[in-house]
């Protein structure tokens, strides 16, 4: 269990790093790079060379470094429910990542108190909010698609049928309810 919850780690790491490349920025700015990219430029080559010193992969102490910079001591101890992985999933809402964050929190309400797993979290903020909506609609067209050929063959027992038939006639009912109202699949 420790390198699920060792997030934390992954912040004193970007915390430290966050140091070094301040500390070391002013010292690898290239003048022959346009000044727009200069500073960005300059943290990969400081990151780039404590990965090469401490056998460490660039792209992990990238982000810690991100992350730690994102998200500073004051802005974790706030969202300390909150682990490394499920910050950094609201962190892809850009600007919005507090929300998304409130959101995450939230969401153990309704879930016997567990905040939302990371998956979830990129997945709301991907759909800007609208849950599984779009999945269910999706998921009933297949379903609808399965029942018209069960129907169309009609070489299953009939309990089958039956109850395939009350179940499109139902579906259809509620699609046909839903682009009435603009609202699919309410909840």
């Amino acid at each position: 269990m420790r390198n699920i919850r060792a997030g934390h780690l992954r912040f004193e790491d970007g915390d430290f790093l966050v140091g070094v490349v301040d500390e070391f920025l002013n010292y690898f700015m290239d003048d022959s790079i346009s000044p727009s990219r200069r500073a960005e430029k300059a943290r990969s080559d400081i990151i780039r060379q404590i990965a090469d010193q401490a056998g460490a992969q660039e792209s992990t102490l990238a982000d810690s470094e991100s992350m730690a910079r994102k998200f500073p001591p004051a802005v974790r101890e706030k969202w300390e429910v909150l682990t490394f992985h499920q910050l950094r999933a609201c962190a892809a809402a850009k600007q919005d990542w507090e929300r998304w964050a409130a959101w995450a929190v939230a969401y153990g309400d309704e879930h016997g108190g567990k905040v939302a797993p990371v998956r979830v979290i990129r997945r709301e903020i991907k759909r800007e909010g609208g849950g599984g909506y779009a999945n269910w609609e999706r998921w009933t067209d297949k379903m609808l698609d399965l029942a018209e050929k069960i129907l169309d063959e009609g070489g299953a027992p009939t309990q089958v049928i039956e109850v395939t038939r009350g179940w499109y006639e139902n579906v259809q009912k509620i699609k046909d309810e839903s682009k009435e109202t603009g609202n699919c699949f309410v909840r």
